[in-house]
């Protein structure tokens, strides 16, 4: 038997996997951090990508939206934020003409104990912090339409101002590519009516819109083409490792910069593996698991990529603490309400269904027509895994055991400890 230690909350789960079914632990490749954090961020700032200096678009009186990532994203934005600000105070830019936004998406809003764990006590202190609500129609201004039809609805306190900073993280994103650049824009700060259709039915299932892609990946250029409707968008982008130290930063130019950081991030995440296996066990720490909405990230990692890497009618194990339990519960009705994972994807084709956290049951149903699901997890029952077509374990090796009753042949079993952050390259089918 072989231990494999396997992030779950902001600890780990220690299992036994049998040796003679193992065929491989797809890690990331190891990339070392950069030395010194702050000189890496200042140093980035001073050398923008394919964009001006911060000093030839910030001045006194500048009104300034610094787009940060919520409490689901490990982007170290405080790490970040503090040397941002040093340098526009020193470029003349005030506090009081500064607005923090959080990029939440569709996401819920942040209490205040988590505001200040992102951002400081002392910055929520001095700078105004919002928390954009996508339902709130209120807030949003109208942009007109993208090429795809998208209707754009932009936050307006981030069309207001006269440059948008839009710090953010680059990891793996299996249905934009990769997280970063423009996305924090769509869905940061978009109106629900640009998200839904942005991640629609025929987008989510293209192709291109899979884990690792950006050429062709119609949700990718649906987002970077609303950057190009606003005015100066200037990125900060970090790219970090499993342990949550930065390796690289990017600033500049929502494409040029960020298309530099993911030249960065493959280095690291795209993991070559010989061949697939017919279980997968993928797990994923603090804070993609917060939930079993945003644990979604790591359950489709062996699907939604160029070549899956599980066999058709196998079993993917999901290790998830889930804290704050399903986290959507509009995700959870949809699949909870259909008679199958098949009937619903055939209801969602309709070109007249549009429903709220549609893609992320799509996803999920997509995940159930290629391989059977195990959950091993605290915070969700197992009558609601049940109802979500899912089965549920206590432990890793129960997961196993049941695996071994469901297929005849021998267990080959390939094992994503960090799936959120790994880029599965299937060398063979």
């Amino acid at each position: 038997m072989i231990r494999i230690d396997l992030p779950y909350g902001k600890g780990i789960i220690r299992s036994l996997v049998p040796e003679d079914e193992l065929l491989g632990i797809i890690r990331p490749n190891s990339l070392p951090p950069v030395r010194d954090e702050q000189e890496a961020i200042l140093s980035a700032i001073d050398h923008p990508v394919g964009y001006p200096s911060l000093s030839a678009l910030a001045r006194e009186g500048s009104q300034i939206a610094i787009l940060v990532d919520d409490i689901t994203r490990p982007t170290p934005t405080r790490t970040m934020l503090i040397p941002l600000l040093e340098k526009l105070h020193k470029l003349g830019v005030k506090n009081e003409t500064i607005r923090i936004v959080f990029a939440t998406g569709a996401h819920r809003k942040h209490t205040l104990v988590e505001q200040k764990f992102l951002l400081g006590e002392d910055v929520v202190r001095t700078i105004e912090v919002i928390d954009h609500d996508a339902r709130d129609k209120l807030s949003l201004v109208h942009l007109g339409c993208t090429s795809r039809g998208t209707p754009v609805e932009i936050n307006r306190i981030v069309v207001d101002a006269d440059l948008r900073i839009m710090l953010g993280l680059i990891k793996p994103h299996n249905e934009a590519g990769y997280s970063g650049g423009g996305k924090s824009l769509v869905p940061g700060v978009a109106g629900l009516a640009t998200i839904m259709v942005n991640h629609g039915y025929e987008s989510v299932f293209d192709a291109n819109a899979v884990l690792g892609v950006i050429d062709g990946n119609p949700i990718r250029e649906d987002i970077e083409e609303v950057t190009g409707m606003l005015g100066p968008c200037f990125i900060v982008n970090a790219v970090i490792n499993p342990e949550k130290r930065i390796i690289g930063v990017v600033v500049g130019d929502v494409v040029k910069a960020h298309r530099r950081g993911v030249e960065i991030l493959d280095r690291m995440v795209k993991v070559r593996v010989p061949q697939p296996g017919n279980v997968v066990i993928v797990s994923c720490a603090y804070p993609v698991d917060i939930c079993l909405y945003q644990a979604i990230n790591a359950l489709v990692c062996p699907v939604r990529v160029r070549k899956p890497i599980i066999r058709k009618g196998g079993i993917i194990v999901l290790t998830a603490q889930c804290p704050e339990g399903i986290g959507h519960r509009a995700f959870y009705e949809l699949l909870a309400n259909a008679e199958s994972p098949q009937a619903l994807l055939k209801k969602m084709s309709s070109p007249d269904f549009f429903e709220e956290d549609q893609y992320a049951a799509q996803v999920w149903a997509q995940v159930l027509t290629m391989a059977n699901v195990i959950v091993v997890t605290e915070g969700v029952s197992k009558e609601e895994l049940n109802r979500l077509h899912v089965e549920s374990a206590a432990s890793v090796e129960e997961a196993l055991q049941r695996a071994r009753e469901k297929i005849s042949s021998q267990l080959e079993i390939l094992v994503m400890p960090d799936a959120a952050y790994t880029i599965p390259v299937l060398e063979k089918e």
